[in-house]
């Protein structure tokens, strides 16, 4: 392995030292490098780097320690009341809306309809930052997904959109209970039982925070109208 290099990040409000030892990995995060004095110190080792590629063999160390630098800063934004989402968040008007579902539903391809026909801007297309405190606000990350589409921007959560393949368009709320499931299946979700816990317990504060509904909807325009349309009558 190269020698490790280092470089100050902001992300979800909290400015990190980072020790890597590849030069694309701090390329990767250029739009988050800042010159503010850092609050913490996440350093990559080789042992994290091999880890990776153990679980992706096919992935290059370059790749390994970028995924490895991802899980060390969700793990260190825990302990600030910061989650990893799963979904595509993007802002309108000042109100942030996530679009969530398994892979291959159409949660981005709902995100796009919203970005063309209002035009939301892009937070993070597949993994969201997600702070909660007294209101939850979506952050972006470098970790953006195969479109690579979000900016280093943030925004107080309006609703988070449970995407539902369905013939015909339609929008339900989802009561505060139900909502806890549906969010906590996108969230991720350390090994680790202390930390797991501590997910568990802001997911259930996020589930009363926001609103939450189930989107059943096709590939048409009109799903982008009937939802937008949906909350706005709620």
């Amino acid at each position: 392995m190269p020698s490790q290099t280092e470089f100050n990040l902001k992300l979800a409000g909290k400015v990190f030292n980072a020790k890597v030892f590849f030069k694309s990995t701090k390329d990767f995060c250029q739009k988050y490098i800042c010159q503010e004095p850092a609050e913490e110190t996440v350093s990559v080792i080789d042992s994290d780097v091999q880890n990776e590629k153990a679980c992706f063999p096919n992935i290059s160390e370059e790749s390994a320690e970028i995924f490895a630098l991802h899980r060390k800063l969700v793990h260190s934004l825990l302990h600030h009341n910061v989650i990893l989402f799963h979904g595509s968040a993007v802002c309108l008007d000042g109100k942030g809306y996530i679009f969530t579902a398994p892979s291959g539903t159409g949660k981005s391809t709902h995100a796009e309809k919203w970005h063309r026909l209002f035009g939301a801007s892009y937070i993070n297309d597949d993994k969201p930052l997600i702070k909660i405190d007294k209101k939850a606000i979506a952050y972006g990350s470098p970790w953006m997904g195969e479109h690579n589409l979000g900016e280093n921007a943030s925004c107080p959560i309006e609703a988070v959109f449970v995407i539902v393949r369905s013939e015909e368009n339609r929008i339900e709320a989802v009561s505060e209970n139900d909502a806890f499931f549906e969010l906590i299946k996108q969230t991720y979700i350390p090994k680790d039982k202390e930390k797991a816990n501590s997910v568990i317990k802001l997911v259930k504060s996020l589930s009363k925070l926001i609103k939450v509904y189930r989107l059943y909807c096709n590939m048409d325009d009109e799903s982008a109208q009937i939802a937008i349309k949906g909350i706005d009558n709620k």
